[in-house]
């Protein structure tokens, strides 16, 4: 395993973003580790999700990921979870087989792309840092 690191689980709830505005879920700077999983849950489909990790980064789009189809687990990728239009919760998860490194730092954005506001109802993330 893992010697000399140690679980954190990180969460938030009940964050409302407006229209066009993007909220900075979890960030860790000046650290190491492994991110473990992530997950959050919104009643909006506007929601894009932008990770960035040591200066590099990706994003995805919920209702861009139902339309190409990530909606079971993958190795590495993010998928939805849940993807309910009736019920309108939307879920994505990240649980990627082998941790993803960090060495400097890395953030979780989410962006409300909708003309209403979203609400982000849980969040969660799970990472491995050093013991100090």
């Amino acid at each position: 395993g893992y010697k000399g690191y140690k679980i954190e689980f990180l969460s938030n709830e009940s964050i409302s973003l407006a229209s066009a505005t993007s909220y900075d879920l979890f960030q860790k700077k000046d650290s190491e580790g492994f991110i473990l999983a992530f997950a959050f849950e919104s009643n909006k489909s506007t929601i894009k999700m932008k990770v960035e990790i040591d200066g590099t980064s990706q994003e995805h789009a919920l209702a861009n990921m139902d339309n190409d189809g990530w909606n079971s687990p993958t190795n590495q990728l993010p998928f939805l979870s849940k993807y309910d239009t009736t019920n309108n919760i939307y879920a994505l998860q990240w649980i990627p087989q082998t941790p993803i490194p960090f060495s400097n730092y890395f953030k979780f954005i989410l962006r409300n792309t909708g003309t209403a506001t979203a609400t982000l109802s849980r969040a969660y993330l799970m990472i491995l840092s050093p013991k100090r």
